[in-house]
């Protein structure tokens, strides 16, 4: 019997039946590309029994349903006014494609894309990515790449993206209009009104006060699963629109918040500080190189691997590990996943505490202060140097507003037989220019330098193929030949004059790809190099100190010898131990990492403290344990939560008299 015709009573309900039958069949497959981000990283979430990745489907399940049922409201609203209208099947096939078809896939993309993405990130897709993409400015070239590394996410679209129309299709073929089904009509508004106001619910995620938040999926497990519970839509919409900071008031008292953490600094250079010993045989002034190495995870430098349990495992890094046996180490922590969000964090002390990049977010246009702006008081000349296509992340735009006095990108280079097809100039050939650079440069400077040849997709010149160390990871290669490149660039500054007066800090934008299982942690996921050498130094100096992206800053201005008041969210890594610290901002939650203790703020609160000393994998949650250090730690949060907000909304970055 064909659809429309001598309908039974179970079938004239059909309309409503049919669009909770689709709705069903979406949530299956919401769930199925939500879970690929486990299928695909298992690593990152340690192993799961299969009672527990059935209880990450069925919490998950809330988050799902919200994301579909925002995502499909305007379709549902649209059907069933279409059910009170004649001849209405072309408007109908519209709506399926455009208002069901198109979101729907758009959807189902974002959780296969982060199926992959989140390794780099870790933490679902939100709405900044969008300005991410924006600022790329590498965009056309990079995703032909992408498509090819991770071809099996295209099949996967595809084969998703066939389901959902060739069922949906099915599912609401000839679906009859109200005065085809003899039912009355008020009986049909009813049922209307009934599906529009669960509809309601399912997006608000329940009964509760207020709608459901990607910070919920703490109720059911640790921030450290968080992932496998939400989805990419979910997070993506809850994002929209939350770009801009919201004054907090923890403390009525300035004098008591500004006692726990206070980003006013001010260093002078004392005879006993320990800033002379790094300095030794440099000049008052000394020429300072910052050089940040593209996704050098500590993991991959063997000097510096602490937490590997295998005393074969040597690294890929020959290099790096020769040069630190000559160097002051510190324990490095980046304060971010991504390198839009690492460069104003190590040259303005300015890590990313939001749902966005300083960058690409609102408070771009506010008052800075860097490094360079800084320092030019004291007569140094200044330059950011990085081998990628200009205009890529907004680095260049950025540099402007910092103070630099050049930039130096893949244009001022010249040279496009050394491009490598998509981020820039490989690093070998770039290093090699910049040592020129520098040699011709009037002294003292300072410089950025950021490479960029151990960024995905891991492309290393084919005269190295066959020379350079590979490892389990594609990235390992890359890392080889990025070490091989600084190894270059040293054996010819170490031969120009401006070398001696030098000192070189090395670190990392953030970190890559794990392997080990301490680098899929909560801190091990953040440990990246932070090295400073200059030439005359005998034995290596390993610091047990914690040193952040946001340290570096006030470090290089207490080495520069800048002795007036600046902000900065960091620390010098020559002052008081007790101010060091590393803090985050991922997925709704601070991270604080001091005094040995790791320590997550969600939601106004603590949940999660974990000693990492005898925990390092973070298993074992003290929260609630009434430990005098959960109190502290939770006040230092607070103190610098309210500071941070406080200047970025109010553009008092660079008022040192509050």
């Amino acid at each position: 019997m064909r659809p429309g015709k001598s309908l039974t009573p179970a079938i004239r309900l059909s309309p409503y039946l049919r669009m909770v039958a689709l709705m069903v069949w979406m949530l299956f497959l919401y769930m199925a590309t939500r879970m690929l981000l486990y299928g695909f990283s298992p690593g990152l979430f340690g192993n799961q029994s299969a009672g527990q990745i059935f209880y990450l489907l069925w919490v998950g399940l809330r988050f799902d349903l919200s994301a579909l049922l925002y995502i499909n409201g305007t379709f549902i609203l649209i059907y069933l006014i279409l059910l009170f209208i004649r001849d209405t099947d072309k408007l109908k096939k519209w709506n399926f494609i455009l208002l069901f078809c198109l979101p729907n896939a758009a959807a189902m993309i974002a959780n296969l894309v982060d199926s992959v993405y989140y390794r780099f990130t870790f933490k679902r897709l939100t709405a900044d990515f969008f300005d991410y993409l924006n600022h790329a400015g590498d965009l056309g070239a990079l995703l032909p790449q992408f498509a090819k590394d991770f071809w099996y996410i295209g099949a996967l679209m595809f084969v998703f993206i066939f389901a959902m129309i060739a069922v949906g299709r099915r599912i609401l073929i000839n679906v009859p209009s109200v005065e085809k089904a003899f039912i009355p009509i008020v009986v049909h508004s009813a049922l209307s009104i009934i599906l529009l106001f669960f509809t309601v619910i399912g997006m608000r995620g329940g009964f509760q006060l207020k709608p459901i938040s990607p910070a919920q999926a703490s109720l059911y497990v640790d921030s450290y699963r968080s992932a496998l519970v939400l989805n990419s839509p979910f997070t993506i919409l809850k994002s929209i629109g939350k770009i801009r900071l919201e004054p907090v008031l923890f403390f009525s008292n300035e004098k008591e918040m500004k006692g726990i953490f206070n980003p006013r600094k001010q260093y002078s250079a004392e005879p006993s500080d320990p800033i002379h010993i790094i300095k030794a045989g440099l000049p008052a002034r000394p020429n300072i190189v910052l050089i940040m190495l593209e996704s050098f995870s500590t993991e991959h430098i063997g000097a510096l691997a602490r937490h590997i349990n295998d005393p074969s495992y040597t690294g890929y890094t020959p290099f790096l590990d020769s040069l630190i046996r000559h160097s002051f180490v510190f324990d490095g922590y980046a304060n971010g996943k991504r390198s839009i969000e690492a460069v104003p964090c190590a040259l303005s002390s300015l890590p990313s505490l939001m749902n966005n990049d300083f960058i690409s977010s609102i408070y771009t246009s506010n008052h800075i202060e860097s490094i360079a702006s800084l320092v030019k008081t004291l007569g140094y000349n200044t330059s950011f140097i990085h081998g990628g296509t200009n205009g890529t992340m907004g680095f260049e735009t950025y540099s402007k507003n910092a103070g630099f006095d050049t930039y130096i990108g893949r244009s001022e280079f010249g040279d496009d037989s050394f491009f490598d097809g998509k981020w820039g100039i490989f690093d070998e050939p770039f290093l090699q220019f910049t040592a020129s650079y520098f040699d011709q440069s009037s002294q003292p400077f300072f410089s950025f330098v950021f490479t960029l040849s151990s960024h995905h997709p891991y492309k290393v010149p084919v005269k190295y193929i066959d020379l350079l160390k590979k490892g389990p990871l594609p990235i390992h290669q890359a890392i080889a030949y990025a070490d091989l490149s600084l190894k270059k660039f040293f054996d010819t500054a170490s031969a120009m004059p401006w070398f001696k007066n030098t000192l070189f800090v090395i670190t990392a934008d953030h970190t890559s790809e794990p392997f080990f299982e301490y680098y899929t942690s909560y801190a091990g996921s953040l440990s990246i190099p932070m090295i400073f050498y200059r030439a005359g130094i005998e034995q290596p100096v390993r610091i047990d100190r914690i040193v952040q992206q946001a340290d570096i800053m006030p470090t290089l201005l207490h080495i520069a010898g800048y002795e007036k008041p600046f902000i900065s969210f960091g620390s010098s890594a020559f002052g008081n131990v007790e101010e060091a610290f590393n803090m985050t901002f991922s997925n709704n939650r601070y991270q604080l990492i001091k005094d040995g203790y790791l320590y997550h703020f969600l939601d106004g609160k603590g949940n999660g403290l974990f000693e990492l000393q005898n925990d390092p994998l973070c298993t074992h949650n003290l929260i609630g344990q009434k430990l005098a250090v959960e109190g502290k730690m939770e006040w230092f949060v607070k103190s610098l939560i309210q500071q941070y907000n406080d200047r970025l909304i109010h553009n008092s970055l660079t008022r040192t008299d509050q």
